[in-house]
């Protein structure tokens, strides 16, 4: 299986939220390596951006584009674009079993354009799963009808692996 992980980096996810976030994602990346498992990772605000390709090795550079994300917590959360990436990014993923998990704190204001993109890429063989951090993040499941809301920050990255760990299954 492929996993693709998009990071909300918009400004509510400052302080505690973004730093278990980012605890969780470099959980699962070392994981996914040690496994040999693609990971691609986006991380999206105002506007999306890739951030680990599926077939770029883990190394320096690749720990410091991830570590960046900590200081690039800023803006909005505008989430389709981060959806548009992915589907064109399948094209490039060889793979058949692929998963979107989706880390965020709250709704994005772009809606509609993400639940049209969230049902395309699930008509795509993509399973779609939220993570919600913190409190009154169950409307996410609006969204996402997998996944884990109102989760503690601390408890993301114990959740993350539970998540593999179902994912791989």
């Amino acid at each position: 299986p492929a996993i693709i992980i998009h990071l909300d980096i918009s400004g509510s996810m400052s302080g505690s939220r973004i730093t278990e976030a980012f605890k969780g994602l470099v959980l699962l990346a070392e994981v996914c390596s040690r496994l040999n498992l693609p990971l691609e990772v986006i991380s999206f605000n105002s506007k999306a951006r890739l951030i680990r390709a599926w077939d770029e090795k883990i190394g320096e550079e690749q720990r410091d584009r991830l570590a960046r994300l900590l200081r690039q917590v800023e803006g909005s959360t505008y989430y389709a674009e981060a959806l548009k990436l992915t589907a064109e990014r399948l094209e490039l993923m060889p793979f058949r079993d692929r998963f979107l998990i989706a880390i965020s704190d709250g709704e994005p204001h772009d809606e509609d354009e993400v639940r049209r993109m969230i049902a395309e890429l699930t008509r795509r063989g993509v399973s779609c799963l939220g993570l919600g951090i913190g409190p009154d993040t169950s409307a996410l499941r609006r969204f996402f009808r997998e996944g884990l809301h109102e989760a503690t920050p601390s408890q993301v990255a114990v959740e993350l692996a539970q998540l593999l760990d179902r994912l791989l299954r």
